[in-house]
């Protein structure tokens, strides 16, 4: 199993992920930066402020605004 967490993925364990199928775990020590991130995201898609891809649309529809009711629904 690859397991994600505090060290970055290697080539290797990428291409074990993409190539071979391997499993994929999340380490223990990774659980409060998940959490933190969620926070600020969240706490962005309420703000109304122009990020990419949290209260604006992404790719083509980069330009679109997604209403702060809608952006936290776009980050599920």
């Amino acid at each position: 199993m690859i397991t994600l967490g505090i060290e970055p993925l290697t080539i290797d364990g990428f291409e074990r992920v993409a190539v071979e199928r391997e499993n994929v775990g999340i380490s223990e020590e990774a659980h409060p930066k998940i959490v933190e991130s969620a926070k600020f995201v969240r706490q962005k898609a309420r703000s109304g402020e122009a990020v990419y891809g949290v209260t604006t649309g992404f790719g083509a529809n980069r330009d679109r605004v997604i209403q702060p009711e809608d952006a936290e629904m776009l980050q599920e």
